[in-house]
Parts: C-alpha cells; sequence; structure tokens
C-alpha cells in the first residue's frame, strides 16, 4: 500500500462526493438515482482507502508526507 496515493485517493474521492452532492438534478436540491448511486459507489471507494490506510498505520506504517509536520 502506498500512503502517498491512498491519501491522494481519499482526497479526491472525498472531493467527488461533494461535488456531485452539491450539484442537484433540479431546482429542489433532490439528487437523480444515477446520483445516488454514483455517490454509493465513491463511498465504497472511499471506505476501502480509509480501512487501508488504517490498517497500514495500525502495523506501524509511516504517514504521508503530506501527513507530517516537516512538510
Amino acid at each position: 500500500m502506498d500512503p502517498e496515493k491512498t491519501l491522494a485517493d481519499l482526497r479526491e474521492l472525498s472531493q467527488a462526493i461533494v461535488n456531485e452532492h452539491d450539484n442537484p438534478a433540479d431546482d429542489l436540491g433532490s439528487l437523480s438515482m444515477d446520483q445516488y448511486i454514483t455517490i454509493a459507489g465513491l463511498a465504497s471507494d472511499l471506505a476501502e482507502s480509509v480501512q487501508a490506510i488504517d490498517a497500514w498505520l495500525s502495523r506501524g506504517g509511516f504517514l504521508p508526507k503530506l501527513w507530517t509536520r516537516e512538510s
């Protein structure tokens, strides 16, 4: 597991969920079924990335560079 790539994935997936949610399908602010399906897929990928980085860190892996004070 590459913590740098996983962090990039976490950031990209979370932003994609926010973007999808912030663009409702109608004037009432409702999301379409396609948007819900897209969000569900993104959320599943996000959860897998969270589990991967948690497992990495729990086994003593190093933090991604952007999460360290030196960056």
